[in-house]
């Protein structure tokens, strides 16, 4: 097992980019929540699929918004960005306002609308 602190690849470089996955097997094989630089930023990779999951459906992460430790969010912007990136319960909040248009037939029923838009584009 490799140790967490040995695993020092960058995504965005360009020799990860035409193969990543060994790079990617590392940090899975190190830890499922591995401290690692986004540039400057520190942040926690999140390497396993259960620990995503739980993430992802539990109300125990957030963006770290309310409590001031994001480094990602604009706080000079006079009006708020995405509901995506809110912490609960305010995510929840706007989800329950706006899930019944996203559904998958709603979704299905607008691909011929989105269609025309990107080939016009």
């Amino acid at each position: 097992m490799t140790a967490a602190d040995e695993i020092t690849f960058d995504a965005f470089e360009p020799s990860e980019r035409a193969d990543p996955y060994p790079a990617y097997r590392r940090a899975r094989d190190a830890a499922a929540l591995l401290p690692y630089a986004f540039g400057d930023v520190p942040v926690t990779l999140v390497t396993r699929y259960e620990e995503c999951a739980a993430i992802l459906t539990g109300n125990d992460w957030g963006h770290g918004y309310a409590a001031g430790i994001s480094p990602f969010r604009d706080t000079t912007a006079a009006i708020p960005g995405s509901f995506v990136r809110m912490d609960p319960p305010e995510h929840g909040r706007y989800h329950k306002l706006v899930a019944r248009g996203f559904t998958p037939r709603v979704m299905a029923g607008l691909a011929p609308v989105a269609g025309r838009v990107v080939g016009e584009l």
